[in-house]
């Protein structure tokens, strides 16, 4: 792609989340994971994250103001991702808001509308004063579609506008889980376009309004003219043969295997191709004797926030895929399982990441790979819980399910009480629980007292397995070793081995996860 049309790979990309998750009036939100998690995402792109110094509790309409006017006033040419998240509402009409730290409740009235937005958003244009740059737009809030609907109404008036930007909604007319894009994004970043050092703006917008069930994606752009670009290019160890054997393999696999999974077992950065997974031999041994020889119950992996939980997971789930395991191994990526080991031949019938999921998303997925009716239309967890018992009683089949990140769930500690534990209870039903300790527990946080999620799962000695997923610093040293020996061999970094070895020994000694 030429750079005239389709964009300067060295122009900076800025990611300018405004998020708002302390109200006065309105229930909290956890704004910081989605922040951080598409932070995450964003950084093999180059981005660079514009923080927000204002405590949330104060981030009313003031300082709203403030934060959008520095988004609108660029000190340099570059493409920019504004995040906004937090609480949203809508008539479905003419009226959709977005509301700031100390909005009213019901949201009727001072909030931030469709055409104050879309003022910063041309302030913006304006004052790069026809500089390159592109800007994509999220509004990860309740009721969006209709918010982003009538900012697109409102730059369509103006035919010498904006036009080189991307308006995502995240929800329809109804509540938006926090979670679902971060999710979504992963998805379109590290599967869709996992090989791709560039990625069309037009291009990423059909994959964006696909994965996100039709929620308006308004493209304001052309193709080829706005492209992200990786500033570190995609890094294979595999051949082109391979890696199109195994993205069919991965195509069979369901969503959450494909873009949580598959991609926390491997180990490598975001979008790329190479595995990198070392040690937990006896974790791995744990587990898959387990699977071999358990037929009801509960089993529980659990680790300090960062410990490894879902790549020891994730590489479970391929060493019992057989097809997966087999490309894998093929192409040099997977080693094989030890003779004596156990191997289980793809034993779960559900695999669930819970980031964002409510405990009603959770009885639907249960029930639909259950081969059970629809749930039904309540609200009330009780009731949703009652009748997935029940039902997956009278089934009279085992059934295997897998969760991953149940201290990221939208309700985690009823979603353990009311559905994961009492199905580990029923005869030939298991559960395989990926979590924290306690939802109080956090990368950056001090390790916390309580135990409250795996006492709500009831993970006691006398009724569930527990696997503690601890630090291994010879595995550390290992993984940091081939992942700075990769990169080096790509020429994406420059270092001899001496200094890479060096290095390798010094994170893999640090007492961090």
């Amino acid at each position: 792609m030429n750079a005239a049309i389709g964009g300067n790979a060295e122009r900076p990309l800025q990611f300018f989340p405004v998020a708002i998750g302390q109200y006065r009036d309105h229930p909290p939100l956890d704004t910081k994971t989605e922040v951080a998690g598409i932070a995450e995402l964003l950084a093999p792109f180059g981005a660079e994250t514009r923080d927000w110094e204002v405590e949330e509790i104060d981030r009313g309409l003031e300082a709203v103001d403030g934060r959008l006017r520095e988004w609108s006033e660029p000190q340099n040419a570059g493409d920019t991702i504004l995040y906004w998240t937090g609480h949203g509402e809508s008539d479905g009409d003419q009226r959709a808001l977005l509301a700031h730290a100390l909005s009213p409740r019901p949201l009727a009235t001072s909030g931030i509308t469709p055409q104050q937005l879309v003022s910063y958003l041309t302030a913006r244009e304006a004052h790069r004063k026809g500089k390159d740059g592109w800007a994509i737009v999220i509004i990860d809030a309740c009721k969006s579609a209709r918010f982003v609907e009538l900012m697109s109404a409102d730059v369509n008036r103006d035919p010498a506008g904006a036009r080189n930007f991307l308006l995502v909604a995240t929800s329809g007319q109804g509540t938006a889980n926090l979670g679902t894009f971060r999710k979504v994004l992963s998805t379109v970043l590290t599967v869709t376009f996992r090989a791709d050092d560039s990625i069309d703006l037009w291009h990423l917008a059909t994959e964006l309004r696909r994965n996100l069930d039709g929620c308006p994606v308004e493209v304001k752009t052309v193709p080829g003219r706005a492209m992200l670009h990786r500033r570190v290019p995609v890094l294979t160890q595999t051949s082109l043969d391979q890696l199109a054997e195994i993205e069919t393999v991965l195509d069979k696999l369901s969503d959450d295997e494909r873009r949580h999974f598959v991609p926390k077992a491997s180990g490598a950065e975001l979008g790329e191709q190479a595995w990198y997974f070392e040690g937990r031999q006896e974790e791995r041994h744990q587990i898959l004797t387990w699977l071999d020889t358990v037929h009801r119950g509960l089993l529980v992996i659990t680790g300090a926030a960062g410990s490894g939980k879902s790549a020891l997971l994730g590489h479970i789930l391929v060493h019992t895929q057989p097809e997966l395991r087999r490309v894998l191994e093929a192409a040099g990526q997977l080693t094989p399982l030890p003779a004596a080991s156990p191997q289980p031949c793809d034993p779960f019938h559900a695999v669930v990441h819970l980031t964002g999921a409510t405990p009603r998303d959770l009885v639907a997925r249960i029930a639909r790979a259950a081969g059970l009716e629809t749930p039904p239309a309540s609200e009330e967890l009780n009731v949703q819980s009652d009748w997935l018992i029940n039902g997956m009683r009278g089934r009279g089949q085992p059934f295997t399910l897998l969760v991953d990140a149940l201290d990221e769930a939208y309700s985690p500690l009823a979603t353990a009480d009311r559905i994961l534990r009492r199905l580990a209870t029923l005869p030939m039903t298991r559960v395989i629980v990926g979590t924290r300790r306690s939802p109080h527990e956090g990368p950056d946080l001090s390790q916390p007292d309580d135990r409250y999620l795996l006492d709500a799962l009831g993970a006691v000695a006398d009724t569930a397995t527990v696997v503690r997923v601890g630090r291994d610093s010879d595995a550390m040293t290992r993984y940091v070793r081939r992942r700075l020996t990769a990169a080096a061999r790509h020429g994406v970094l420059q270092a001899e081995q001496r200094q890479i070895d060096h290095a390798a020994h010094a994170i893999g000694a640090l007492d961090r996860e």
